[in-house]
């Protein structure tokens, strides 16, 4: 649990690090930085990993 808090936390904070240094890497995608696309990819992954668990939790797997 610690690691998908870490890893949504970190997501998070590159994202908003990145959206305010916004060249920082020149790629983009639809205005969104490659660094960007790769702490959204981290936030959602984690994201689905927690309500996974969740799920399996409540099924009582």
């Amino acid at each position: 649990m610690i690691i998908k808090t870490y890893l949504l936390t970190y997501g998070m904070i590159r994202f908003v690090l990145e959206n305010l240094r916004y060249n920082a890497v020149r790629g983009s995608m639809m205005e969104i930085s490659t660094s960007q696309w790769i702490s959204l990819i981290m936030i959602i992954l984690s994201i689905g990993s927690v309500c996974r668990r969740k799920i399996r939790n409540l099924k009582g797997e």
